[in-house]
């Protein structure tokens, strides 16, 4: 057989495999485990010819990122063959993971050292991530409760949709990353969720401006749910992982570009409210299509882009831009929906004072008695459609 280095193979090829070793144990070895750091669901484990419980080849959308699975080497002698056979499916080639970052045999307190720091490393930085887009997905169900209390303003309703879904793909690709989840969580909902979250994005910014969705405007947003199934041929091997990665990038970049420059020009044409959105509808769709050609870079091995792809680090804790993003989208947003719900409840408040002080006014106008009149039974009902109404009436008794 090839001798080969289980954590320099690179990235994983699809198709099935084996890997074996024959390793020399000492005679009174005591308790031994193996740790291996591979691809849940992509390789199953035999020890002297024999299948061990646990690793095991599993459905395409059940594998994982690689993570680290122990194994006991119980019964084992002094001399062991291990061996591994692997199938790496498409839904994880197109990850360009490896299958493996490394293997190890040792003593029960070594290998759950060694599980522990490797464990660490993987999720240290996925509960910033998660935290970050739990937040997101929070910030949404509160510009829910915004719009249960001012249901006329639909940009309450958009925002909380465009919040909810923009959590949800992060935190569905944030999880997959960390292998928290599987992967196919990622190709079948967090990726297509970036289209939807940006019809949302459209959706909102218009309906905060007050303007109508033009007929350019409508034909992007049908022209995003596309994807959806340029997404179902990446998956089905037709489409190259590079080639979709480039086109999801270009595709949201249109309304990364355009939505602030429209933002501006209302803002010029003296929307006030308009120019509090620019900043914040940049960070998002910009941070999202950098990250996907700083990784189309790294697939095309173009270079001069791959450090977009990178987490930025803050201190000890590294984030993706697309957290980053979405964090500060969030503070941003917040304080704009702020004093946005302030002034308009705020006319609300005088709008009804106002009503209150007509109503008053025409209950004085409008005669709480009708006067007997020989001859004829009077009566009268008035119901004004809102607070008050545009009618009046008064009976009178004529002198002939």
């Amino acid at each position: 057989w090839k001798a080969v280095e289980l954590d320099d193979l690179g990235a994983a090829q699809p198709g099935w495999r084996w890997y074996r070793v024959r390793v020399q144990l000492p005679a009174e070895h005591g308790d031994l485990y193996l740790m291996i750091a591979g691809g849940p669901g992509t390789c199953e484990l035999y020890v002297n010819g024999q299948k061990q419980a646990g690793p095991e080849i599993r459905s395409a959308f059940a594998v994982k990122r690689p993570t680290e699975q122990v194994v006991s080497l119980e019964g084992v002698g002094s001399e062991a063959e291990i061996a591994l056979r692997t199938h790496a499916p498409l839904i994880y080639t197109t990850w360009r993971l490896p299958l493996f970052l490394t293997a190890a045999v040792g003593t029960p307190g070594a290998i759950a050292n060694e599980q522990q720091a490797l464990q660490s490393q993987r999720l240290y930085s996925a509960v910033p991530s998660i935290a970050i887009n739990l937040l997101v997905i929070l910030a949404g169900i509160g510009a829910f409760a915004l719009h249960r209390s001012q249901r006329q303003h639909a940009e309450y309703l958009w925002l909380g949709l465009y919040l909810v879904v923009l959590g949800v793909s992060n935190l569905g690709l944030g999880c997959a990353m960390s292998g928290v989840m599987p992967l196919a969580l990622n190709n079948f909902l967090a990726d297509p969720l970036v289209y939807i979250s940006t019809i949302m994005q459209i959706e909102f910014t218009f309906s905060f401006a007050g303007k109508p969705i033009g007929r350019g405007w409508r034909a992007y947003q049908i022209l995003l749910l596309a994807p959806l199934l340029l997404n179902g041929l990446m998956a089905a091997g037709i489409l190259p992982s590079n080639i979709y990665l480039l086109l999801e990038g270009l595709i949201v970049l249109p309304a990364a570009v355009l939505l602030p420059i429209l933002l501006w020009l209302w803002y010029r044409r003296g929307n006030r409210e308009a120019g509090w959105l620019i900043v914040p509808s940049l960070l998002p769709l910009v941070t999202s299509s950098m990250l996907n050609v700083g990784t189309a870079s790294l697939y095309f091995g173009w270079g001069f882009a791959d450090f977009l792809q990178n987490p930025i680090s803050l201190g000890p804790i590294a984030l993706q831009p697309t957290d980053l993003g979405d964090f500060f989208f969030v503070l941003a947003i917040g304080v704009v929906m702020f004093f946005r719900f302030t002034r308009v409840s705020r006319e609300q408040a005088r709008v009804a004072a106002e009503l209150k002080a007509a109503r008053a006014i025409q209950e004085r106008l409008v005669p709480a008695a009708l006067p007997a009149v020989a001859g004829y039974a009077i009566e009268a009902a008035y119901f004004p459609a809102e607070e008050v109404g545009g009618d009046f009436y008064q009976v009178l008794e004529g002198s002939g």
